[in-house]
Order: structure tokens, then C-alpha cells, then sequence
């Protein structure tokens, strides 16, 4: 029989799944509350949900309606949806919607007819397009944490250091886990870009000691070129005695030899 508990309804509106993750396992599942690998099918048949497997064209279906004041609720899954993993994701999707969706009609007395259907399993679609309407995220999140309860995958991954380790500890495939862990802030993601590379220094470095030396010796050899470059390759000449100086000269060598000791 379908029951509504108050808290679970507080916690809905609130919008705080990881809260409501940790009720829906804490009212439903039994003594499996703080188990890593948590069957989900146990919940629903706790919470007042009927199972059944059916060949209904689709993966699942979720179908709720008012029968003269009393609620009936069931959950039709596919018998081609085999896998454990997806098997358990999808019902645990399942069970968000009902939480957000279903339950608070049912609270308001407004509901009357009410389905939802998964076309392919719900594990395989959020793997490929994790980010889809509000209510199908809505019902991701809730399944995620479910699964994967944000305490207990903090706890697991600082033990054991690994995506791949932690995933086989919740016995869930290393994609889930990645998407759980990069939710959670505990990894980047596959797509988060890589730091760009420190762009080069617009001057240029100062030369080493070594380089120093080298830049001495370019600038003797150019300057030494540049000099011999300038100048002329012929010595100059003289400059030639004026009239006037060479007479000079004559009266000092007359004078010089007019002079006795």
C-alpha cells in the first residue's frame, strides 16, 4: 500500500536530493541502509509500488492513478532490459520521478492519471546525454545519488584513490562513478580544459655569463672592422713646406753655422 511520509514530502519540495536519497533509504531500505551495493527493487516494493516485467515496446514504464480514493502505482519494465547495472539505475530513476513528481499530486489530492515512460535504459541515456529536461535530470540526480550516497563516495574514493577501485566498490560501472565524482567536486572532468601554457616573455632574457663574453668579442671584431672599413688603405702623404717655411729654415741653418763654441 502506498504511504506518504511528511519528511520525505519536506525534503521533496525543498529540493534537497541528497537528503532525500538518505530518507528514501533510511524508510525503505531495511538493513541495507548504509550498503554500498543497494538493490533498488527492495525499495520500491517496500515503498507500495508493483512490479512487473511485461513486453510493453519501450524500456519502462511508470503509471500511477486515484481508484475511488485510493492510489495504485505500479512499475513495467522491459524483458530485454537485462543488465544489472542498467536495470538498477533505471528503477532507481524511476523511483525519483514517482518522489518528485507523483507524490506531491498524490499530497495536493490532484492526482488522477499519471505515467512516465523510458524508452531505452536509463543508465545508457544519461551516460551519453547526462544534461536533458528538468524532470529527467531531476530523476538522474536522485538515482545518482541513491546509489552512490555523497558521505559514503567521499569516504571510499580517499580510501582507495581511484575511480575504478571506488566504482567496484558500489558495484557500478567507472562512467557513473566519474559522473558522481566530478558532481561531486572530487575530480575534473574527461572535457575540463587543460591550463593554457604561460605565453613567452616579450624581451629577452639576459645573456648568461657565458653569452656575455661572446657578445664582447662580436662587438671588438665589428668595431675593428668598422675602423678598418673607414680608413684609407694608403698612408697619406706629407703635407708639402710652404715658400715662406723653407726660408726659415735656411736663415736658422746660416745662424747655426755663424755660431762658434
Amino acid at each position: 500500500m502506498l504511504a506518504l511520509f511528511p519528511e520525505i514530502l519536506h525534503t521533496v519540495n525543498s529540493g534537497d536530493l541528497e537528503t532525500l536519497a538518505c530518507l528514501v533509504r533510511k524508510y525503505f531500505a531495511d538493513k541495507h541502509i548504509y550498503s554500498p551495493r543497494l538493490r533498488v527493487e527492495p525499495l520500491l516494493i517496500n515503498a507500495g509500488l508493483e512490479l512487473s516485467r511485461d513486453d510493453i515496446g519501450e524500456a519502462a514504464r511508470l503509471f500511477a492513478a486515484d481508484h475511488r480514493g485510493a492510489w495504485h502505482a505500479s512499475l513495467i519494465l522491459s524483458p530485454s532490459l537485462r543488465d544489472p547495472g542498467e536495470v538498477n539505475f533505471t528503477l532507481a530513476h524511476l523511483f525519483g520521478h514517482f518522489l518528485c513528481e507523483f507524490q506531491p499530486l498524490m499530497a495536493r489530492g490532484e492526482l488522477k492519471t499519471h505515467e512516465v515512460r523510458e524508452r531505452s535504459g536509463a543508465l545508457g541515456r544519461f551516460l551519453k546525454r547526462p544534461f536533458s529536461t528538468p524532470e529527467e535530470m531531476q530523476a538522474d540526480a536522485f538515482a545518482s545519488a541513491l546509489l552512490m550516497p555523497r558521505g559514503m563516495v567521499k569516504k571510499a574514493y580517499t580510501t582507495l584513490g581511484t575511480v575504478a577501485d571506488t566504482a567496484a566498490f558500489f558495484n557500478v560501472r567507472p562512467e557513473l562513478m566519474e559522473q558522481r565524482l566530478a558532481q561531486l567536486e572530487l575530480i575534473l572532468t574527461k572535457t575540463e580544459p587543460a591550463p593554457a601554457p604561460a605565453p613567452a616573455p616579450l624581451t629577452k632574457p639576459a645573456p648568461t655569463p657565458q653569452q656575455n663574453s661572446v657578445v664582447k668579442a662580436q662587438k671588438a671584431v665589428a668595431a675593428s672592422h668598422y675602423r678598418r672599413e673607414g680608413e684609407s688603405t694608403t698612408k697619406p702623404e706629407a703635407p708639402k713646406s710652404s715658400e715662406g717655411l723653407s726660408r726659415l729654415r735656411a736663415i736658422a741653418r746660416k745662424i747655426d753655422k755663424s755660431v762658434g763654441p
